[in-house]
């Protein structure tokens, strides 16, 4: 008996059985020992990260002056000065990218003094790639306009804005 009791059952296997059982053995415990170093890992191709989709974020062109506007909204004219005798004055802004719900503030100011009884605001109603927003200052009655330089800054909620003057001129 070569390794006590229990080789008898051992020993009724071929030769070649027990050498191949050894090699296993061998190259199974030369797996878990390892001869690399802990650091060493198999390289892996990086994933880059999800990025969120941008929000669009409103974009106001430069202010139009006019005193009507066509079916879409847009300035019939491009005015660079305006009659006193006006019945309604527009400052008209085109807009790209707007989301619903975005709100577009105008503060008026004459002679570069606010005028805080005339801010108003304009909410968006559904997104859209381009438009225009207008803001309107109308006037009845027998007095006119009076002269000097009107002036908008118009504010949108996500951070875009635009400013305006234009000259209200003797008639």
């Amino acid at each position: 008996m070569i390794f006590g009791p229990v080789a008898g059952r051992l020993a009724s296997w071929p030769l070649s059985r027990v050498a191949m059982v050894t090699v296993l053995a061998i190259l199974l415990a030369g797996c878990s020992v390892g001869g690399g170093s802990p650091d060493s890992a198999p390289d892996a191709t990086p994933v880059p990260a999800l990025q969120p989709t941008p929000t669009p974020v409103a974009q106001l062109g430069a202010v139009t002056w006019t005193t009507a506007l066509d079916d879409t909204g847009a300035p019939r004219e491009d005015l660079e000065a305006i009659r006193r005798d006006a019945g309604a004055i527009y400052a008209v802004v085109p807009v790209d990218s707007v989301t619903a719900g975005e709100t577009v503030t105008a503060q008026w100011s004459i002679d570069g003094v606010p005028i805080d009884a005339l801010g108003s605001t304009v909410t968006i109603d559904e997104a859209s790639e381009s438009g225009w927003v207008s803001f309107a200052l109308t006037w009845e009655g027998e007095t006119l306009w009076p002269v000097g330089t009107l002036g908008i800054a118009i504010s949108a909620s996500s951070g875009a804005t635009a400013t305006g003057e234009v000259q209200i001129e003797s008639t």
